[in-house]
């Protein structure tokens, strides 16, 4: 499996990697292309897996947003879920909060483990908390479940936010992370 490395302070121009991805391609075009013909492109059906773990996604973060406790735990692990219960049970009670999920990539996927990059904000009582983190799927059966998460960043948005580390007597994001095995820097 392909891990995850976050560039730091690094940026690539759109130029540079179209003119890349132009070399790579160049050779599937037949010879006889006329470039003065219009394109047409192929569109080829989604990949199952790819399309059911950015569901789960998008699943986790709505049931988080309805606080709705027995369908939040239902995208986890059965291994995870007691503890996950405990903490987003307290944490719903304690908070209001809103999750707005502002970006998802797939950055590798196998038969039974999947690695997502998630960027969301999470808008609690106490503040906004902006989050870029990676999940860990694994497949269990038909579906795919949330095993753990690993934040990568977390930036208060407004002041206020509780810190430390979920587990631990002060959790992250005001008091929780969607994966609950949170570790701040």
């Amino acid at each position: 499996m392909s891990r995850f490395t976050p560039i730091r302070g690094g940026w690539l121009r759109l130029s540079a990697l179209l003119a890349v991805l132009l070399r790579v391609a160049t050779p599937a075009f037949p010879d006889d292309l006329q470039l003065d013909q219009p394109l047409r492109l192929q569109v080829v059906p989604n990949d199952p897996d790819i399309d059911a773990i950015l569901d789960r996604v998008a699943h986790v973060i709505a049931a988080a947003n309805a606080e709705d406790l027995d369908d939040f735990i239902t995208a986890f692990v059965p291994s995870r879920r007691p503890a996950i219960r405990r903490e987003a049970g307290l944490f719903f009670v304690q908070h209001d909060l809103a999750v707005e999920l502002s970006d998802r990539q797939v950055l590798s996927c196998s038969e039974d483990t999947a690695e997502v990059a998630v960027n969301y904000l999470a808008t609690l009582d106490t503040g906004d908390v902006r989050v870029i983190a990676v999940l860990i799927l694994r497949r269990t059966g038909d579906d795919w479940q949330i095993e753990s998460e690993a934040v990568v960043r977390r930036n208060v948005v407004k002041t206020g936010c509780a810190t430390g580390t979920c587990g631990g007597a002060e959790p992250v994001v005001g008091g929780f992370c969607i994966g609950g095995r949170c570790q701040v820097q």
